[in-house]
């Protein structure tokens, strides 16, 4: 199981900023997914969202890798 992982505050934020949804209604989305603890404690791989597109596309490589190989 792979888990692409960020904080709930950053999830909400890129909803609004990135997506232009209302804060209400990135609350609904999240609230309607498994919660964060949840997807970790299943998770075999995790793959960091909290920096850069680059180290996000470092990480999934690694993933990949380690998928692939």
């Amino acid at each position: 199981m792979v888990v692409v992982d960020v904080p709930v505050e950053t999830q909400l934020a890129r909803l609004v900023e990135l997506r232009g949804m209302t804060r209400e209604d990135a609350e609904a989305r999240v609230a309607a997914q498994a919660d964060r603890e949840e997807r970790l404690a299943i998770a075999t791989y995790v793959v960091d969202n909290t920096g850069t597109v680059q180290e996000l596309r470092a990480r999934v490589a690694e993933v990949y890798a380690g998928l692939a190989g």
